[in-house]
């Protein structure tokens, strides 16, 4: 093993560590430190900077800037960095709460627009804060949509940085201080080891790390692949460090490395979750082979996969979690570990699997066995390595709101060493909500119409550790708790918070000293529940203490309209991993929350058989039966789902596209009638690009399918400007335009044309509620919410993606957990339910008082729906008030049998 000159990557590796031991030697190049008053001259501010004494990191001064401030520095000394070298910059928030700053990071040519820039956010804790830039591979653009691929600054010509502060609540200053280059600290030597980086060209290796892309194999190298791979296979995805966010996806590839002949044991890291959910590594099987013998082997059952997909359900984070410990490290990045002998002065890896996406190896590190002590020490000093550029990149922001004191609360509410509190609605109180006073919880009171579901939020929080035991009864009603359970969610580029999210249920649980849970009450009144008040509690036993919170629910003698307004989300279909059953049952929950429709639905699969247009409606058909069981009527949107396979299926028979579209259309219309489907609006239009040409494209497109079925209704949904010759063709051509931006002039014009009109938006109880209000009030007749389902990366770890996660529900191997923000998109359902309700009843109502009152009521809701945005519109503080408000009014209308004080209805 000790032989003279080891091998020629051995040579080139000790190479790489000399010279970045002389860069180390050579010390930090310190671009400016703001200790003379010149210093400010490299400073362009909009509201002023000064050169200050109060603190510093270097020196004694550091430039002062207001807490919103945008910075620019410039100067000729940003060029000089070196290989390997960090861009490093100070900054001290002296704001109290996090604050965010996004870094622009200039070259020669990043004046050419904002994505030729290296655009990062990151967020600032109180106190010191290090922004540390690898400058080898600034992307050009940002994170999460770098436009101009395989494109990075010269580090040598980095020649401006702007910072620009997004300052939170209260604001206050920032102190800028000690920008320098910094070369990145060796590695600790270990003879023969040699640690490969895979990924792009140019990336932001680990130090001493060789990188490699898409070198094939040369014996003068020493390294290489067995091909330089698709086009595709080499990406960056960023998270969670430089090291492991690369790779190569090597199905099918063998990575070849000359060593001496000896026993070497070697290091293998996958990135197994991708940036899209399509990119998760599904596989049957997977294996690694070293010299011609298998040495690792996974095999993946359906249970087995959503075992692992769904590994992080039942982990709750709380504000002391080290998740790069119990996410990354011990989660999603455990390395693979093998020893293997060589004898023919090559080591052999080949990567193989049965499906694509399960082989994206970001590294990979061999040593000689008898290194094993050193190279130990090697790895644990990169792990370390590896944590701090994750937590250097992700800030916990703690979600309590500020001012706020447990002292504040009254010693006679604390005496029992807990409080039972309610933020109100479904406001979440996360791990370190403190209430207010106001907020002290004394019963619970609710109302519902028969067939409705309802329920309310609570809190808890304990001054010691203990376990709380809950229970809960409303006789004559169905009455359930649940746990809401703690999730990270980010806030932007590089923060995060803990956030109560999903709902399981729950008759105990663990309460940690000065921390707060949050539970859920689920009040279900069966169709057939006789109206009037009914009685219960919750009961909670926590350390020998009890403590009855009395629950009431007015049960109100109203039938709710049936909705005539198309509403729901999207992403209707459950992951691959979901439990058996799951369709079926996020049907039934949208249904039971309120929805009237669904988007995302799926028509059929196209395929080619002996000549013939064959379309497989299996998936479909079950969508549908599910649907009409639960009482959908109305139509169902196709976005994400529709007619798939049709460009294969053209391509097989030999006929422009429209042709496939319109023999499968014809199947489509013959088989939907047959089984008896909900109508359908086919999704065609998707935020299309501006220029002329491409609206051009998506009209033409739309043309064919209305000629084709113009039995089907045509969606589109993007902002369209009602001025543009363009825009107005593609609102002509569309039956149905659904607006993201909803203006007076689009509303107009579509209502010219005899269009029907949607708009789509997030998810919220105002949305759902006075916002769709507004709209129908408007003439618009649909509206979907972005959305219902649609997760990128891990579901129950959201850092990690493109995209951050906004679902309403979460699957398990076993079962389908809906979170606390479907319970606020219900009550907006409902609110918008018992508006139309009323509306309804005041068509046959006589004229006198109480119509004129039901009246001023919807146009109240209305005006604050706001649907265009006027910011002057009248807003409503309390929603539950203003819904019991319109309950009284249907009462008044429709002559209700009892008296609306007998039902607890405030006025």
């Amino acid at each position: 093993m000790k032989t003279a000159g080891l091998h020629a990557v051995a040579g080139l590796f000790l190479c790489v560590l000399c010279c970045d031991a002389g860069n180390a030697a050579e010390g930090p190049i310190v671009i400016t430190d703001f200790e003379h008053s010149s210093d400010k001259r490299l400073v362009d501010t909009q509201h002023g900077a000064m050169i200050s004494d109060d603190i510093s990191s270097h020196g004694r001064c550091s430039l002062k800037i207001q807490a919103a401030e945008y910075v620019n520095i410039r100067t000729q000394r940003l060029g000089l960095s070196r290989p390997h070298d960090l861009l490093k910059i100070d900054l001290f928030n002296a704001c109290g709460t996090v604050q965010q700053v996004r870094a622009e990071i200039f070259d020669e040519t990043s004046l050419r627009g904002y994505w030729y820039r290296h655009v990062r956010r990151y967020a600032l804790r109180p106190g010191w804060n290090t922004l540390s830039i690898t400058v080898a591979r600034l992307y050009r653009g940002e994170k999460n949509a770098r436009r101009i691929n395989d494109a990075y600054l010269d580090p040598a010509k980095i020649n401006r940085i702007d910072l620009a502060f997004q300052s939170g609540p209260g604001r206050g200053f920032i102190y800028i201080d000690n920008i320098r280059f910094e070369p990145d600290a060796p590695m600790p030597p270990v003879e023969g080891l040699l640690p490969f980086d895979f990924g792009p060209e140019n990336q932001a290796a680990r130090h001493g790390f060789i990188t490699s892309s898409r070198e094939e194999y040369e014996p003068k190298r020493g390294y290489g692949w067995s091909s330089d791979g698709w086009p595709g296979a080499v990406r960056d995805y960023i998270h969670p460090n430089s090291l492991l966010g690369d790779f190569r996806e090597a199905r099918g590839e063998t990575f070849s490395l000359r060593v001496p002949d000896g026993k070497y044991h070697v290091r293998v890291y996958y990135e197994d979750h991708g940036w899209w959910s399509d990119q998760f590594a599904r596989f049957s099987w997977r294996t690694i082979n070293m010299e011609g013998k298998q040495v690792y082997e996974e095999r993946l059952t359906q249970e087995a996969a959503a075992a692992r997909f769904y590994r992080f359900a039942d982990v709750e984070p709380r504000p002391t979690t080290d998740l790069y410990e119990t996410y990354i490290k011990n989660g999603r990045y455990k390395p693979k570990e093998f020893d293997i002998t060589v004898s023919d002065g090559k080591l052999d890896v080949r990567f193989d699997a049965d499906r694509a996406w399960a082989c994206r190896v970001s590294a990979l590190v061999v040593w000689p066995a008898d290194q094993a002590e050193a190279a130990a020490e090697w790895c644990a000093e990169l792990d370390r390595r590896m944590h701090a550029q994750f937590d250097a990149g992700n800030v916990y922001i703690c979600s309590a709101p500020r001012g706020r004191h447990i002292t504040d609360i009254p010693e006679s509410a604390r005496k029992e060493g807990f409080l039972v509190f309610s933020a109100g609605g479904t406001t979440p109180t996360g791990p370190n909500y403190v209430p207010s006073k106001t907020e002290l919880l004394s019963a619970l009171e609710l109302f519902c119409v028969p067939g409705q579901d309802t329920g309310a939020a609570f809190s808890f929080r304990a001054e010691h550790g203990g376990s709380l035991k809950l229970s809960t009864s409303v006789p004559g009603l169905g009455a359930e708790l649940n746990l809401v359970q703690n999730r990270i969610k980010r806030k932007g580029d590089g923060a995060y918070t803990i956030v109560p999210d999903t709902l399981q249920p729950t008759t105990e649980v663990a309460v940690r000293a000065t921390g707060t849970r949050q539970f859920w009450i689920e009040i279900t009144a069966p169709p057939d529940t006789e109206p009037g008040r009914y009685k219960g509690e919750v009961s909670l036993k926590f350390r020998e203490k009890n403590k009855i919170i009395p629950v009431s629910v007015d049960v109100l003698p109203i039938e709710l309209s049936e909705p005539s307004f198309t509403f729901g989300m999207f992403g209707l279909m459950p992951d691959n991993y979901a439990a058996p059953g799951a369709l079926e049952k996020v049907i039934e929950l949208l249904k039971r929350h309120g929805m009237s429709s669904v988007a995302d639905a799926p028509l059929g699969r196209v395929s080619v058989e002996d000549g013939r247009v064959k379309v497989d409606f299996t998936r479909a058909d079950e969508v549908m039966k599910f649907l009409k069981k639960t009482g959908f009527t109305l139509p169902v949107d196709t976005y994400g789902g529709g007619l798939r396979g049709l460009s294969g299926a053209a391509k097989k028979l030999g006929v422009p596209a429209e042709e496939a579209f319109r023999l499968a259309a014809a199947r489509l219309r013959g088989h939907a009638k047959i089984m008896g489907w909900l109508p359908v609006s086919y999704s065609m239009v998707d935020e299309p690009q501006w220029s002329d040409e491409a609206l051009e494209r998506a009209t033409q497109r739309v043309r064919q399918v209305n000629a084709a079925a113009p039995w089907l209704l045509t969606n589109g949904y993007w902002s369209p400007s009602a001025g543009n010759r363009s825009h107005r063709k593609l609102m002509d051509t569309l039956d149905r335009t659904t607006l993201g931006r909803v203006t007076p002039e689009a509303v107009r014009y579509l209502k010219s044309k005899g269009k029907s009109i949607g708009f789509y938006s997030g998810c919220s109880r105002h949305e759902f509620g006075l916002k769709q209000w507004a709209a129908a009030s408007e003439g618009l007749d649909a509206h979907y919410a972005w959305h219902f389902y649609i997760r990128y990366g891990d579901p129950y770890y959201d850092l990690d993606a493109r995209e951050p996660d906004v679902c309403m529900v979460y699957y398990t191997p076993t079962e389908v957990r809906p979170s606390l923000r479907l319970k606020d998109v219900r009550a907006g359902a409902y609110d918008f339910l018992y508006l139309q309700t009323l509306s309804d009843a005041l068509r046959s109502a006589r004229d006198d008082t109480a119509a004129e009152e039901a009246r001023q009521l919807l146009d109240k809701a209305a005006k604050a729906g706001n649907i265009y945005l006027d910011r002057s519109a009248p807003r409503i503080a309390d929603r539950d008030a203003f819904r019991r408000k319109v309950a009284e009014a249907i009462l008044e209308l429709t002559k209700g049998k009892k008296k609306t004080g007998e039902l607890g209805l405030r006025k």
